[in-house]
């Protein structure tokens, strides 16, 4: 095993495998698992044991996207499976995925059609 910052690699399962790939998988899971709460970019990157800077980096060039947009992806889908099985308001849910909401209402912070689309998801009542 060679001392290069650049390929740095435990040994797990007999196979090695890079520590920065071990670092994003650790972020991802803790997104999956704490999505409902406020996690900040710093708290992701404590997750991966990285700088926040290095983090961003790493787990840009390992997803294709960077830690706030995958995490919106996971809330996203959350959301959406909240609204199709259950009868939970929408800003129930949004607190539920971690949205804090505002006090204004959404149509003066979003399109109206926002508001709509979420309806496109709800299963009509019996």
């Amino acid at each position: 095993m060679h001392s290069s910052m650049g390929s740095m690699s435990c040994y797990g399962l007999g196979n090695a495998v890079d520590i920065t790939q071990l670092a994003v998988q650790q972020s991802i899971s803790a997104m999956w698992n704490r999505h409902g709460e406020q996690l900040s970019l710093d708290e992701l990157a404590d997750c991966a044991i990285l700088s926040k800077f290095y983090f961003s980096r790493v787990f840009r060039s390992a997803t294709g996207t960077s830690p706030g947009r995958f995490l919106t992806a996971i809330r996203l889908f959350k959301t959406k499976n909240l609204l199709l099985e259950t009868s939970l308001h929408v800003t129930d849910i949004a607190y539920r995925v971690g949205y804090q909401p505002s006090a204004r209402p959404c149509g003066s912070t979003c399109a109206p059609s926002v508001a709509r689309r979420s309806m496109v998801y709800r299963r009509p009542a019996p």
